[in-house]
């Protein structure tokens, strides 16, 4: 931690003096990175203002036994996501770059000149391109093109992250309709909506309610191990009581006799 901390520095004094030589900045822009682990400073200020004398056996316990279903609904959120993944590589592959593109343009030097305005998905078997334009195959545009985000399918890291994008239901629908104008209208529809389901809907909801209660359960523990011996006592049974102005719930003495019934028979056996 400290070593990352001079790191900081010393990028610090470097970013300033290029700053004021006004050079380029490039030299210590792809070392930003180490800077990173700044944030992890405050492990420490946490560390420095609770001190808790809490016994490690029985930390490591409450730990090991609340992390136990965190692993298991982690090790299904990821096969779930895994498995779309896989299915979008199969389904979807490299066949949602088809761009419409002058006729006259070439196929392996596609410049954003060539295409069309706005840029159009088409189907290479309908030719539903306008006209004096083709639709071809790019796997890339000459500058480098956004054409909304990496969100796309040709493999299986780049699908990872194109499922988990739809899995937080920000911006999946553009990859829904660029795959529909591309491909078959059913089989997007059929892929999107059992995704956005299972994985959006339902595991999801599985994991974060997982979360919240194993956090809950953490808390429990700890707050019996924090809470005084004394308020044991607190968790006697309790019953309603008239004093004559007001009911109240007061607690039931175990040596008080309850009722008239002779005391042999009201002790428990």
């Amino acid at each position: 931690m400290v070593l990352f901390q001079w790191v900081s520095i010393v990028l610090h004094i470097a970013q300033i003096y290029y700053t004021v030589t006004a050079n380029d900045l490039y030299i210590t822009a792809k070392y930003s990175v180490l800077r990173a682990p700044r944030p992890l400073i405050l492990i420490r200020v946490f560390r420095a203002v609770l001190r808790l004398q809490l016994p490690p056996a029985r930390v490591n316990a409450i730990f090991q036994r609340s992390t136990h279903q965190i692993y298991n609904v982690s090790i299904f959120l990821l096969f779930s996501m895994s498995l779309y993944g896989l299915l979008g590589v199969q389904f979807f592959g490299n066949e949602i770059n088809k761009h419409c593109v002058r006729s006259e343009a070439d196929v392996n030097n596609i410049s954003i000149e060539d295409l069309a305005i706005p840029d159009t998905y088409c189907k290479i078997a309908e030719h539903d391109c306008p006209p004096d334009m083709r639709c071809v195959r790019i796997n890339h545009v000459r500058p480098k093109h956004n054409d909304g985000g990496y969100a796309n399918f040709t493999h299986f890291f780049v699908s990872i992250f194109t499922v988990y994008q739809a899995a937080s239901q920000e911006g999946w629908v553009f990859i829904m309709y660029r795959s529909m104008d591309c491909l078959q209208s059913w089989m997007s529809v059929a892929y999107f909506l059992s995704l956005i389901f299972f994985l959006a809907w339902l595991v999801k909801n599985v994991f974060i309610a997982v979360l919240i209660e194993t956090f809950a359960e953490i808390r429990v523990q700890f707050q019996q191990m924090w809470s005084p011996r004394g308020s044991a006592g607190l968790d006697c049974s309790k019953v309603f009581q008239f004093d004559g102005t007001s009911w109240k719930l007061v607690p039931v003495h175990e040596t008080k006799v309850k009722g008239l019934a002779p005391r042999f028979f009201q002790e428990e056996r």
